[in-house]
């Protein structure tokens, strides 16, 4: 080694560049492969949804009372309500499109996602039996597209289609 110090160089560079990547892309297939939602418990997660016999696929209304009997089956450990579609964005004074995802109040908790900036939903956001409270949680990647939002702080109000919301 001291005799050929440029040939031990190259050898040392060869194997720290071989075994940085070999590491590298173990970890991105464990990600991927083993472990692929950043999620707690993903592996059991399961969506209820049916298909009709033209092989279309379809998740089905479930109601405020086929919720709450669903949240006392003992086969249901945890029971979260969610609802997608697109919606309106006025903020920055021309309409945009954004996918809304609409969430009960346990997402959060259930997922394992705390909140990066502001907070997540309360349970005082929907109180029992009540209208539940218009709360927005963005995205970071969507906060940090907008560069109007960007500046506002937590606790904000903005609006989506046709209703106030908080912007948390």
């Amino acid at each position: 080694m001291l005799r050929r110090p440029a040939i031990s160089i190259v050898a040392i560079l060869s194997l720290s560049l071989g075994i940085s990547s070999a590491i590298s892309v173990l970890s991105l297939l464990e990600h991927i492969v083993l472990h692929p939602y950043p999620y707690r418990n993903a592996d059991r997660i399961v969506e209820l949804t049916y298909r009709e016999k033209l092989e279309i696929e379809y998740t089905p209304a479930i109601f405020r009372e086929q919720i709450r009997q669903l949240r006392q089956a003992k086969s249901i450990e945890e029971l979260i309500e969610m609802d997608e579609h697109p919606e309106a964005e006025t903020t920055s004074g021309v309409p945009q499109d954004v996918d809304v995802l609409f969430m009960s109040g346990n997402a959060f908790q259930f997922f394992g996602v705390p909140a990066f900036l502001g907070r997540i939903f309360l349970p005082s956001d929907a109180p029992d039996n009540l209208t539940p409270q218009p709360v927005v949680v963005l995205s970071y990647q969507y906060w940090q597209k907008r560069s109007n939002l960007a500046r506002r702080r937590s606790g904000s109000s903005g609006q989506t289609g046709d209703s106030k919301s908080c912007i948390c």
